[in-house]
């Protein structure tokens, strides 16, 4: 440092050498510092003018290249592309570099698509006369502008002084029209229309008329099975039961079958209802025409604000009850947590996701499957809290759903083997089974005196010593395995099971949960957003500090630094003049670790969101509207499950019953209506023996005597293949 000049940095600075520095505003510009003095800034906008200033840092002699890369934020090889650029082009070359984007729309062109937007046309048809002179996306994105343009105009009119709201008065017009009109007091009674905007909303119909309007040959008609069986499990009971009365029973409805139809079809998000727009769609969901995915998101939503959470819960009551009991009238469960990656635009909390080994933003899905591996509830937390925040509440959950005669079983991995928490579910009485943490002792071989089997092979095992929790928290099971490659794990339980019977259900974690979940991501769609709203994080939420993680980070590059500079300096010898250049490594390593450690007591690790540079940023998805679409995807899961088990005994290569299922489930059909029961002959594409296992299974469906859900003459539903 020069003499006078007091060295000081913050969270948002970075130095390269000595006397030199990168600091970051609040406001977004970086300040090039030397020696105290601003030699320049720039922006994340500006990468000519950063690269200008690193092209004659770089100069400096003084000056690491691995530093500066670090100060910058860039890697070596983007500061050697910077400088061969400039030593082979010359510097004017840094500014010659093209710029990504798509090129402005014209003030004419943007006129033109706004008269046909004025006109009544919709995107696609703008698009279509203008296509030689745009792309449909920006047509699309002068069509938004246009819209918020019109709102806030609506909006203006609406506007009275000294005065809060208008009454308003919302009337459905025959054509498919909404008229609002408004009443100003103290004044004439004046209508005004504020929006007068296509409504897509569809009227229930009868199967007589439905087929009238849509025909009797429907596609997609094998969604009908889904349907029904979804009725008969009591999904749409529960649903309609917790509906708010603002909610059209009709209409919501409509909605679910839309819904469910398309996850059958395997759209995975309500997106997917656009794939019925079909000429048979008035026949396939009952109504005067397909509904729209837009329309379908804003019935869930209406929906979801009240009946979500008693909705799921409900669903898994039925699902936790109807659990098949095992070893001793006990029912097992497995509880697992996965993050759920985000990739937009907004700032969201960040969380541990083990298939990726990194940190990303993302909200944690907590998961519990049966034994057979049919999932029974799902729950979101935005905090990304660990599994031992909510095992105990899920596991109290189960108890009480299935009785006190009865005994729950949680199964559940390393994430959730912590001493405290297995403490608490002991000291509950309830059970569970888990892996044990790592150092344990290892036994010798011939410790091993038992032999269990699983999957054809033979693992030996023994149970000594109770584990002990330390801290006075106890002791709970502890189950030695030595597996078939020699290592060995331990297990740990407290349960009055036999140990063979609990190793057996640890073991089958994987083929319970964990590819159960990877099927509902790939069939189901469970990490789709769903509910793309945000809500702002509250100020005074406790988050972890920003600041410090980066302050940790860059204290282990210098600690890293330190040790790479130690081991070079040791290989070389006394005399060689290399030595002072590493000496100098050191000592700046050891200069900027002293520097951040002082740094890091004023840096808290937790701190509230408005202490934080996230204030104004951070936010977060209101989970209510996900929740409706995964409770009904857990119950497609469990009719699939269902389904797919009875086909299973009848093909030829029964591990493909689900895959085989699906071609099923979206089949064609011939629709013919009687007097107390609805023929529907579907043409799925199969092989001969698929064929034949399909006849098979609709014998069975048709035996339960399913209905259609919204039919009041509850009609018995006939299936059958078309040409067996």
């Amino acid at each position: 440092m020069l003499p006078k000049v007091k060295r000081s940095s913050g969270p948002g600075t970075r130095w390269f050498c000595g006397n030199g520095a990168v600091r970051e505003r609040k406001d977004g510009v970086f300040e090039v510092t030397v020696g105290g003095k601003l030699v320049g800034t720039y922006t994340r906008r500006e990468p000519e003018r950063r690269n200008l200033l690193i092209l004659a840092l770089s100069e400096n002699p003084d000056v690491e290249m691995r530093a500066l890369a670090r100060a910058f934020r860039l890697t070596t090889e983007t500061i050697r592309l910077v400088r061969q650029i400039a030593r082979e082009q010359g510097v004017e070359a840094l500014f010659a570099r093209k710029r990504r984007g798509r090129k402005p729309l014209s003030p004419t062109v943007r006129r033109k698509i706004e008269q046909l937007f004025e006109q009544g046309l919709s995107i696609d048809q703008a698009y279509k006369q203008l296509k030689k002179q745009t792309s449909r996306a920006s047509v699309g994105r002068v069509h938004k502008a246009w819209k918020a343009e019109r709102a806030k105009a609506a909006v203006e009119t609406k506007k009275e002084p000294k005065q809060t709201s208008l009454p308003f008065s919302v009337e459905r017009a025959e054509d498919g029209y909404v008229v609002v009109s408004a009443s100003r007091p103290r004044s004439r009674s004046v209508a005004h229309t504020v929006c007068v905007t296509p409504v897509a909303y569809s009227r229930s119909l009868s199967l007589e008329e439905a087929i009238e309007r849509g025909g009797r040959y429907v596609q997609h008609a094998g969604t009908w099975i889904m349907l029904a069986v979804l009725h008969a499990a009591g999904v749409y009971d529960d649903a309609q039961s917790h509906r708010a009365d603002e909610v059209d029973a009709d209409e919501f409805r409509i909605a679910l079958d839309a819904v469910v139809a398309a996850l059958t079809l395997g759209q995975k998000c309500v997106e997917g209802v656009r794939r019925l727009e079909t000429p048979s769609a008035p026949t396939l969901l009952r109504t005067e025409h397909a509904p729209s995915a837009e329309w379908a998101r804003q019935q869930l939503r209406a929906y979801a604000g009240r009946g979500a959470v008693l909705f799921h819960l409900q669903q898994a009551r039925r699902l936790a009850r109807a659990v098949e009991l095992e070893q001793r009238n006990r029912a097992v469960f497995y509880v697992d947590n996965h993050l759920r990656p985000y990739t937009g635009k907004h700032t969201i909390r960040k969380g541990w996701r083990m298939q990726d080994k990194r940190v990303l933003p993302g909200v944690t899905d907590y998961y519990v499957h049966d034994a057979s591996g049919d999932p029974v509830m799902r729950m979101d937390v935005p905090t990304n809290d660990p599994l031992t925040s909510v095992l105990s509440r899920i596991t109290r959950f189960l108890q009480r759903q299935v009785g006190p005669r009865r005994r729950v079983l949680v199964v559940f991995d390393r994430a959730g083997a912590f001493p405290e928490q297995m403490a608490t579910l002991r000291d509950e009485k309830l059970e569970f089974v888990t892996y044990e943490r790592k150092p344990y002792p290892l036994l010798a071989e011939a410790d091993f005196k038992h032999t269990l089997e699983y999957r054809a092979e033979q693992i030996r095992w023994v149970e000594q010593r109770r584990k002990n929790l330390r801290g006075g928290r106890g002791r709970v099971r502890r189950i030695a395995l030595r597996m078939p490659d020699g290592k060995q794990v331990n297990v740990l339980a407290v349960s009055s099971a036999p140990a063979e019977w609990l190793v057996h259900k640890l073991l089958r974690r994987w083929p319970s949960q964990e590819n159960p979940i990877k099927h509902g991501v790939e069939r189901w769609g469970i990490n789709q957003l769903d509910g793309r709203k945000v809500a702002w994080y509250p100020e005074d939420a406790i988050i972890p500090n920003p600041a410090r993680r980066r302050l940790d980070l860059d204290l282990t590059e210098a600690r890293a630094d330190e040790g790479e500079a130690l081991r070079l300096l040791t290989r070389l010898r006394n005399d060689d003049p290399r030595r002072l250049r590493f000496e100098a490594l050191v000592h700046r390593a050891l200069e900027r670790q002293q520097q951040l450690e002082t740094l890091r007591l004023r840096v808290p690790h937790h701190a509230p969101v408005r202490d934080t540079e996230l204030k104004g940023k951070l936010r977060f998805h209101p989970g209510h509207h996900k929740l409706v679409v995964d409770t009904l995807r857990v119950a497609l899961a469990n009719a699939e499950s269902e389904l797919a088990a009875e086909l299973a005994p009848s093909l030829s290569k029964p591990r493909e019953a689900k895959k085989t299922l699906a071609n099923l489930l979206a089949a064609p059909g011939l629709v013919r209506l009687g007097a107390r029961s609805v023929s529907i002959e579907l043409a799925p594409a199969a092989t001969t023996r698929e064929r034949d296992a399909f006849v098979a299974l609709l014998r069975r469906v048709n035996a339960r005597g399913l209905t259609l859900p919204g039919d009041s003459a509850r009609r018995r539903l006939r299936f059958r293949i078309a040409n067996s």
